[in-house]
Order: structure tokens, then C-alpha cells, then sequence
């Protein structure tokens, strides 16, 4: 499910960040895309440093987008495990899909369940 090469691979979002202790999205997502860059330095030490003794870290608009994807991802993971797990193997099960997914159109892309209409 890690397609991702930025992307940490067993870490939950959820398990290392205390989401209630931010009352504001924007600063969640920041907070989110530091810990994975930090992550992601701890795994490729050998990377140029571009901001050593700078003093401020600097992320990417893709890195907030990164981040919010991931906790999507976990909230989804949390809120509809049996529609997920029907959707990855839509193929290999011949039962009834979950009332949402027949009721929403619900497919999954990326990792994110997302709805046709």
C-alpha cells in the first residue's frame, strides 16, 4: 500500500501525532509534514543538506498535500476498515459489498476510498 518512496512505511500518522492537541487543521498538516520529512532524513542520512543552519525547516506544498493524504488515509482506515477491505479485494470476493459502498458508488484510489457521482 506504501507507493510512495517519501512515505513512512510502518508508523501510523495517528500513532505518532495526538491529533486532538491541534485546534487548527492548517497547522496540523504542517506539524505532519515536518515529522515526515524528519522521518525521512533519519532513513536517508546521506542527502544534501540544503537548510543546515538555517534555523527554520522549509516543506513543499506537496509535503502538506502528502500530509494530509495521510490522514486521510488513517481516518478512513479507522472509520471504513470492511469497505476497504472489500474494495481491495473486490475481485477475489464474491459477497455482497457493504451498504456503502453499494449505496455511495465508493471506490478506492491511491489507498483513498472516494465516491463517483
Amino acid at each position: 500500500m506504501n507507493s510512495a518512496g517519501n512515505e513512512p512505511t510502518t508508523p501510523k500518522v495517528d500513532n505518532v501525532i495526538d491529533i486532538t492537541r491541534f485546534s487548527d487543521l492548517t497547522k496540523l498538516l504542517r506539524v505532519t509534514a515536518l515529522v515526515v520529512k524528519f522521518l525521512n532524513k533519519l532513513k536517508n542520512p546521506t542527502r544534501t543538506k540544503s537548510n543546515s543552519g538555517s534555523g527554520t525547516e522549509i516543506f513543499t506544498a506537496q509535503e502538506v498535500t502528502n500530509a494530509e493524504e495521510l490522514w486521510i488515509k488513517a481516518v478512513q482506515v479507522s472509520s471504513f476498515d470492511e469497505e476497504m477491505k472489500f474494495l481491495r479485494d473486490r475481485r477475489q470476493n464474491k459477497i455482497l459489498p457493504p451498504t456503502y459502498v453499494a449505496q455511495c458508488g465508493l471506490f478506492l484510489e491511491d489507498g483513498v476510498v472516494k465516491c463517483k457521482g
